[in-house]
């Protein structure tokens, strides 16, 4: 999921599901516009559910993309606040 704070002007991703020592979660958001990203990735016991980092969405939209050790991609649209949503390709 990419959720957005209108106070920060940023996005960032979420992943719903269990986190473990046996795998690591990996989620980055990543604007399209300048090619910026923001990763981040956890591994370890810990409740349910995992943040990514955010990243301003002032330059451009911004997507979350997420995806377990080596396993497929997730991405999330591209989206700003000014502007329409754009859907991966």
């Amino acid at each position: 999921m990419l959720f957005y704070s209108a106070s920060c002007s940023a996005g960032w991703g979420y992943v719903l599901g269990p986190n473990s020592p046996q795998w690591r979660v990996h989620i980055s958001a990543y604007r399209v516009d300048d090619k910026a990203e923001a990763p981040s990735s956890f591994q370890g016991d810990a409740p349910p559910n995992s943040w990514g980092n955010a990243l301003s969405t002032r330059t451009g939209c911004v997507r979350a993309e997420a995806w377990i050790d080596s396993g497929p991609h997730a991405v999330t649209s591209c989206w700003r606040p000014d502007g329409p949503v754009t859907h991966p390709s």
